[in-house]
């Protein structure tokens, strides 16, 4: 399973079938007709089916996956080319990610879900009451699945993602099950990540309902935009994450943590640095750079400002912390230490935008609550 901790900031996703949603749009051909954001996948719908394309879905992969999918009751499409033909409707779904089950959620489809990997640190209530019912089966690890558990649970599909050419991918296949290769966590924008559940909704035949669900979603996010970029007052400087082991990993300019700061009206430090990818720096190039910055969030997994001191005196010289500038994604932890914000924050990049709103500019969203941050003091309390 993909686990998203708090100190390496990485993202993944997942969806579902409903019966009043069943039916497929039929559309001439048309590629990325209803993508906007979304930049590692495509659609082309034809009359019969639908292609789906997956374009390098890990870092440095040059390869695309293939998909057709076409319902039940209908001939089995001509296709010259090398795809993986997926039959509608799909009833049972595995997955190696905790935001596939948010996908899933997001598409009211948590019902399809026959195994996951990881179990013990989903977050969602539903779905960890599936759980315990006992119709949702453990699979194991991402990097060592157990493939006797997963054929068990006999899945129609099994979603799930490369780190590199070492992956589970051609395992799932020999096995004779139908991999998904996702790849939400590769494109670098809030909405574009979201926009996959566009991708899953094809194997559900809920197109329909994702476009006018992630229609809304997208809404409220540029909303939200526009409203900071005409209320906001000043542009305080963010530095995010936490030394480890003599190394700190800051995310890249162009990277979606990056776009969300910069969405809340925040100055993120390294923004001019190219690429998505994480920048190595030492101690020491933080502090000269960070020293003085007036907020501080990803913090790692600490619940406090006291709990960051510990771990190394130095930071007690940083003015975000003195400031009690400090704000972490932790609000909503799993019993199994599951950080929510890895989960269901997928699919509403916009509450996560209205967290670091309010974290940024506390006047202008004064009635908000926090959802998957909060606002941690010196002293290991939380004062918000």
């Amino acid at each position: 399973m993909r686990i998203i901790y708090p100190t390496l900031l990485i993202i993944c996703l997942f969806a579902c079938k409903d019966t009043t949603t069943q039916q497929h749009d039929k559309t001439s051909t048309q590629q990325n007709n209803t993508i906007k954001y979304a930049k590692k996948f495509t659609i082309q719908e034809h009359s019969t089916y639908t292609l789906l394309q997956v374009h390098n879905p890990w870092k440095s992969a040059d390869v695309s996956f293939t998909y057709l999918v076409y319902d039940a009751g209908t001939p089995k499409p001509d296709y010259a080319g090398e795809a993986t033909f997926v039959e509608r409707p799909i009833k049972r779904i595995a997955c190696t990610s905790t935001t596939h089950v948010a996908l899933l959620d997001f598409l009211q489809s948590t019902d399809l879900l026959v195994g996951i990997s990881g179990a013990k640190y989903i977050y969602n209530n539903t779905v960890n009451k599936q759980i315990a019912a006992g119709t949702i089966q453990e699979i194991g690890t991402t990097a060592g699945l157990n493939y006797e558990k997963l054929l068990d649970t006999e899945p129609d599909i099994v979603l799930t993602y490369g780190m590199g050419t070492d992956n589970n991918i051609e395992k799932i296949k020999e096995a004779g099950l139908t991999p998904i290769v996702m790849a939400e966590y590769m494109d670098q924008s809030p909405l574009g990540r979201a926009e996959w559940v566009k991708f899953i909704s094809v194997f559900l035949g809920k197109e329909a309902y994702a476009n006018m669900q992630f229609d809304s979603l997208s809404l409220r996010y540029e909303n939200l935009k526009q409203f900071v970029k005409k209320e906001a007052r000043s542009s305080p400087s963010v530095l995010v994450g936490m030394g480890l082991s003599g190394n700190w990993f800051v995310p890249g300019g162009e990277s979606y943590v990056a776009q969300h700061i910069h969405d809340a009206g925040g100055a993120y430090l390294w923004q001019n640095q190219p690429g998505s990818s994480s920048l190595q720096l030492d101690f020491e190039a933080v502090y000269d750079k960070a020293q003085q910055a007036d907020k501080w969030i990803n913090i790692g997994m600490v619940n406090s400002g006291l709990d960051i001191i510990n771990s190394d005196e130095r930071y007690a010289q940083f003015q975000a912390l003195k400031a009690g500038e400090l704000y972490n994604g932790n609000q909503r932890v799993s019993a199994g230490g599951g950080y929510d914000i890895y989960e269901s924050a997928v699919v509403h990049p916009d509450l996560v935008l209205k967290d670091l709103i309010k974290a940024f500019h506390p006047d202008l969203l004064p009635e908000h609550e926090w959802v998957y941050y909060k606002k941690l003091i010196t002293d290991g309390n939380n004062d918000e």
